[in-house]
């Protein structure tokens, strides 16, 4: 019985760790996502009010577009143009 309780004890001891670590992982990640401006992106939150319950989330996108405007869709159109 002794032994049973000492690797419960251990497990938990484990299990307590590694929640802990990714606690910190998810705070960290949550400090840079709302606290550290990023230049040219813009972030906002959204809340699903008929979704799933607590149903949140985050978006982050760039504020400037014409490059990957320029890149992705205006130079495939130029391959694709007829004339």
């Amino acid at each position: 019985m002794k032994e049973i309780l000492i690797q419960i004890k251990k497990t938990t001891t484990v299990q307590l760790k590694n929640s802990k670590d990714s606690l910190a992982k998810f705070c960290e990640y949550i400090q840079e996502l709302f606290l550290q401006p990023a230049e040219g992106t813009v972030r906002w939150v959204e809340i699903e009010a008929k979704g799933a319950k607590n149903a949140v989330y985050v978006y982050g996108e760039p504020t400037n577009i014409s490059g990957l405007l320029a890149e992705d869709l205006f130079a495939v159109k130029k391959k694709c143009d007829p004339d």
